[in-house]
């Protein structure tokens, strides 16, 4: 509601993100690797990155106006978010899926994974 009144009151665009989890620690990686729900709703930073490129470079939404959207990369299984909208309306499209392009040693979260 906050970022719908600054797109009303300053006349400017707001996009609002749903971002899927994008692990700041390695604990917080070593927590996703022990997740199936975790692995669906994973950010890695190169797609975040793609996505925030994507945001600044939309013709949408317009002035006065917002948009709400989910940005996370490729899911293991089921999907958690629907990254439909952000394809549609900011030609986002994520690359990675768990554990790719993650910041930490694959061998730091304990267990065998693929990449």
């Amino acid at each position: 509601m906050m970022g719908d009144m600054y797109a009303a009151l300053y006349t400017i665009g707001v996009i609002h993100v749903r971002i899927g989890w994008l692990p700041r620690s390695l604990q917080q990686a070593q927590a996703i690797a022990r997740s199936d729900y975790g692995q669906n709703i994973y950010l890695s930073y190169a797609d975040a990155q793609r996505f925030f490129e994507c945001c600044v470079e939309a013709d949408v939404p317009a002035p006065g106006e917002s948009l709400v959207v989910f940005a996370g990369s490729k899911a293991q299984g089921v999907p958690h978010m629907d990254l439909e909208p952000a394809r549609r309306l900011l030609g986002y499209e994520p690359q990675d899926r768990w554990p790719e392009n993650m910041p930490f040693p694959l061998e730091a979260l304990g267990g065998p994974l693929e990449q």
